[in-house]
């Protein structure tokens, strides 16, 4: 079972946000009509289940936000956040989604990309 969240409104993702339960907050925002929506989709479930245990996670459809497409300058057809105390500090882009999802090593990938969310902001 996946522990990725949906939200369908602009006020739902800013609360997420603001008010996370975890150390972590991490927004896929979507274009349905993507062709690899779906396996995005799917590389997303599984990965929730990996970071769940620290993050909260969610995925948007980018319709229904328009602001934060203007706030985040989110040009890709899928984009993923990464939020730590309401800030973004890491953007995976579709092309890095896309390397991630076809890397042989999915846990050394995502260990590298949480060290670089986990590295000291100055």
């Amino acid at each position: 079972m996946s522990s990725v969240k949906t939200l369908d409104r602009a006020f739902k993702v800013d609360r997420a946000i603001n008010n996370a339960s975890k150390n972590f907050v991490i927004i896929r925002f979507f274009d349905r009509g993507y062709p690899d929506s779906g396996k995005v989709t799917d590389w997303v479930a599984y990965y929730s289940r990996i970071l769940s245990f620290f993050s909260d996670i969610y995925e948007v459809e980018k319709k229904d936000v328009p602001e934060h497409v203007a706030r985040y300058s989110l040009t890709d057809q899928d984009t993923i956040l990464f939020f730590y105390k309401g800030s973004a500090v890491y953007r995976l882009s579709e092309a890095d989604i896309s390397a991630t999802m076809s890397s042989k090593d999915f846990f050394d990938t995502t260990f590298e990309i949480m060290s670089k969310v986990l590295q000291p902001r100055r």
